[in-house]
């Protein structure tokens, strides 16, 4: 949450101190533009596992109030690893993508060159930490089924 909400902030200081001198100055800060599209990445995925692990993600409960609680726990268990499997995946080919950035030193054109494997690199990172959330969140759900008090 703090890299992420962090990463906004640094973000909206770079913007308004670009827009500050490009108004009072006439010389904007050369490459604002593309060190936004590089920080957006992290603001956007390295957020991601918190958000899971508050329940913070959008979800459509109008079904899911009408079962049981195990019943939902179930629905949960299945959508966690559908959700594991997806991001799995993410992971690995963002990251086969992030490592070939690196190995061939890859850089950003424009008004100043930036390697783009850390860029790239926050992408792998954040999902990869959903996943690990995902498989800790049906772990906890399996255990709760199993382990639920028998009712007498």
């Amino acid at each position: 949450m703090w890299v992420g909400g962090g990463t906004i902030v640094a973000m909206m200081l770079l913007t308004t101190a670009d827009v500050a001198l490009r108004w009072l100055l006439n010389s904007p800060i050369p490459g604002t533009f593309e060190l936004m599209e590089f920080m957006m990445a992290g603001a956007v995925f390295l957020g991601l596992a918190y958000v899971e692990r508050i329940n913070g993600h959008i979800s459509i409960d109008f079904l899911a109030k009408r079962f049981s609680p195990a019943t939902h726990r179930i629905i949960r268990i299945i959508s966690s690893l559908l959700a594991l499997v997806v991001f799995g995946v993410i992971t690995w080919k963002t990251g086969e993508n992030a490592y070939t950035a690196w190995r061939i030193g890859d850089y950003s054109l424009g008004a100043i060159q930036l390697p783009t494997w850390p860029a790239r690199s926050a992408v792998p990172l954040g999902t990869g930490m959903l996943c690990v959330r995902l498989l800790a969140q049906t772990v906890e759900d399996l255990t709760s089924i199993v382990l639920r008090p028998v009712a007498r």
